[in-house]
């Protein structure tokens, strides 16, 4: 998903005050990268909240912690 997919996701739903995100990537550069580029995307309308991120595959952890961020 891309940066105006997410602002048209986010626009779309006005209920939404909060988005909780966790970010993977493959190498330390793309993650800083994706990082930053959420963090711009924080708005008045919408928090962009990175509740998690590190570089690796998908693991135990990250899914606990996307369940933990649900609730």
């Amino acid at each position: 998903m891309n940066s105006s997919e997410l602002i048209r996701l986010i626009n779309h739903n006005n209920d939404v005050n909060e988005l909780n995100i966790i970010v993977k990537a493959d190498v330390q550069g793309s993650l800083v990268s994706v990082l930053d580029s959420l963090k711009a995307l924080d708005t008045d309308e919408v928090a962009v909240r990175i509740i998690g991120s590190s570089v690796g595959i998908i693991n135990e952890n990250d899914i606990h912690l996307a369940q933990v961020a649900m609730q």
